[in-house]
């Protein structure tokens, strides 16, 4: 890609020559802005002029000269302004490298230079120094390491809130050139998705990162965030597959009479519930409250559902499986069975004991039903929404057994 760079120029040269001389040692072309500022007084040397100087120093053929630009020099905010446009203009192209001089021109210009090219420029950004006096170069770095870190720190410090969406827009600004930054965003991705129970997705996507997390185990900005992608991977599969054939209501009469059926039922079904509860926890977190309790009833919903999906039936076309048909009392043309229903369902047929759970049942259903994105116009509090995680959690443990207690923390998102 490109590089270019960029020179504030005062009242000499200064040692603009000489880092661009430093400079192509290491690019093979090179595309130089000069900045110039206003002349100070009638009697004061002209920037221009200088601008001037430098380009009919360097004659080296490798470097083109755009056309040179003023600036204002001495106030701050229309110099940063002015610094700020011109930035937005090189923005609009693919820039590998930027050189900064950073010790030609005013401070406000050097300063704003530097400011912007490091916020606006998805690109690597060097700052030059080079002293006048002998033109002696010293060494520089390159800045934008600096606020690539910064820019990761902050992308995971929004993830570890449970805002994972937002987290990916802030990793967009990261470049492709570091490997970290490309399996951060990747990452980022892949769990947006199965933060949003896109498991379809999520899974190839795990997959792939998967694969590249022991480069990082012992990154210690990543290691969590790698963690994370090998354990939700391991699981992602299999999730889906469950997910995709209970959604096929057509072929479920095919799928339950397989002999596997009950025992994909029995292992990935509370996988299911239990990335439920996480995402409960997330939301909290998040200081969403009502989506907390809609998804701490959605575990419980679940929980149920995958009970009734062991015995062959599916709770949003109870009587589709024959074999569901010949062992209970499903009646012909049954509606779907909610959460309330099909727990009575499971009751009736003397598959469940209601009564150890029948109080956090009408808690969790109450609160949810009241809450402002279903039938009410409660808005919900921290404590409601830690009260519901905890019936929900209640229910989940009777439905499916204690172990999915400490199972929903297999789904939780490190960062």
């Amino acid at each position: 890609m490109r590089a270019i760079a960029i020179f504030p120029v005062g009242t000499s040269i200064g040692g603009c020559p000489d880092a661009i001389a430093e400079i192509l040692k290491s690019e093979l072309s090179l595309e130089v802005h000069l900045l110039y500022g206003e002349r100070g007084a009638a009697d004061a040397p002209d920037p221009k002029e200088f601008c001037e100087q430098i380009q009919g120093q360097v004659t080296d053929p490798r470097v083109t000269w755009a056309a040179s630009r003023q600036i204002s020099p001495f106030e701050f905010s229309t110099t940063y302004q002015q610094v700020r446009e011109f930035i937005s203009e090189l923005r609009q192209r693919e820039i590998g490298r930027v050189y900064i001089g950073v010790t030609g021109g005013t401070n406000p210009m050097c300063v704003s230079l530097f400011q912007t090219a490091m916020a606006y420029l998805p690109a690597e950004v060097i700052p030059v120094y080079v002293q006048a006096r002998g033109s002696r170069w010293a060494a520089n770095f390159v800045a934008s390491d600096v606020r690539d870190r910064i820019a990761a720190e902050e992308a995971l410090t929004t993830a570890r809130s449970g805002q994972v969406r937002l987290a990916v827009e802030l990793a967009k600004r990261l470049p492709d050139v570091d490997p970290r930054w490309k399996f951060l965003r990747a990452s980022l991705i892949a769990l947006a998705c199965w933060d949003d129970f896109n498991y379809q997705e999520a899974e190839n996507s795990l997959a792939q990162q998967a694969r590249k997390t022991p480069e990082f185990t012992t990154d210690r900005l990543l290691d969590h965030l790698a963690g994370t992608v090998t354990r939700l991977a391991k699981y992602a599969r299999e999730m889906h597959k469950l997910s995709k054939d209970i959604r096929d209501e057509q072929n479920f009469q095919e799928t339950a009479a397989s002999s596997s059926w009950q025992e994909r039922v029995r292992e990935t079904g509370p996988l299911l519930v239990a990335d439920a509860l996480a995402n409960s926890q997330r939301r909290i977190r998040e200081g969403r409250f009502t989506d907390s309790v809609l998804r701490s009833y959605r575990a419980a919903e679940c929980a149920t559902q995958m009970r009734l999906l062991a015995i062959s039936i599916h709770p949003s076309k109870p009587d589709a499986c024959s074999i569901a048909r010949e062992h209970y009392a499903v009646p012909s043309r049954q509606g779907e069975l909610g959460f309330k229903a099909g727990l009575e369902f499971l009751k009736s047929n003397r598959e469940l004991d209601l009564d150890p759970i029948e109080k956090a049942v009408c808690a969790l259903a109450g609160t949810r039903n009241r809450t402002y994105l279903e039938h009410g116009y409660v808005r919900v509090s921290e404590e409601a929404a830690k009260r519901c995680f905890e019936d929900s959690l209640k229910i989940c443990k009777h439905l499916l057994g204690p172990e999915i207690g400490k199972k929903w923390g297999d789904f939780e998102m490190h960062f």
